[in-house]
């Protein structure tokens, strides 16, 4: 598609937050912004790990807090941003609504947050990026 007629952002689940996809998207003629959720791989889970004990994150409505870092996963051609959410876990539970799997990690004693991990090619404000995935359309 021609720059005029692309989508301002691509948003989607994990399933769309791989290397192919991604490198698609950056391409220097097509430089689509995109913002997906990534599947809790092992990377995935230690920076969630080391960051999860780490004070500085921002409050990103709804009861999501969120950091940002940059990952570079086995399988990635190159270092990408990407966003941590969380947020206080209601009930201990393994799986999401939509049937999709998140980490659960007890921070302090009896606080115990669920995680979801995005990756983007933006920018923009780690709050803004928040409520782009609240947003999505699979609530």
């Amino acid at each position: 598609m021609s720059a005029e007629h692309r989508p301002y952002l691509l948003r989607g689940d994990c399933a769309f937050g791989n290397e192919n996809f991604m490198v698609g998207c950056e391409l220097p003629e097509h430089l689509q912004r995109y913002l997906f959720r990534m599947r809790l791989s092992r990377g995935c889970v230690r920076l969630i790990e080391k960051l999860s004990g780490k004070g500085g994150w921002k409050d990103c409505g709804h009861g999501w807090q969120g950091m940002e870092d940059q990952l570079r996963l086995q399988g990635w051609s190159r270092q990408r941003r990407v966003i941590v959410l969380r947020r206080r876990a209601s009930a201990p539970e393994n799986q999401l609504t939509d049937g999709s799997e998140k980490l659960l990690l007890e921070v302090e004693a009896g606080e115990t947050y669920e995680y979801v991990m995005l990756v983007t090619n933006t920018d923009w404000d780690l709050v803004g990026l928040g409520g782009l995935y609240r947003q999505r359309a699979d609530k």
